[in-house]
């Protein structure tokens, strides 16, 4: 029994699942390729495991941004409250 919520979305598997399949596939590519052999192979492995660590750096600046919001907002409340 699924309930529908109005204003919610559904999502697509590809939705769902696409970044943590892309993530998987390129750190899986670089850990080869850094086993695989040297000179070329290394910058491969190097570029593509430098991909989860930028996308980790880009989420935490996004929640970073949510949250300075979020006080913002608070802040603005209790302040429309005592004035």
């Amino acid at each position: 029994m699924t309930s529908a919520r109005p204003g919610v979305r559904r999502k697509t598997i590809g939705q769902i699942f696409g970044i943590p399949l892309l993530t998987a596939l390129l750190s899986a590519i670089g850990l080869v390729s850094a086993l695989v052999g040297d000179g070329i192979w290394d910058s491969v492995s190097w570029v593509m495991l430098l991909f989860p660590i930028l996308l980790c750096v880009y989420c935490l600046r996004q929640a970073q941004k949510r949250v300075r919001l979020l006080i913002d907002r608070i802040a603005e409340a209790f302040s429309e409250l005592g004035a």
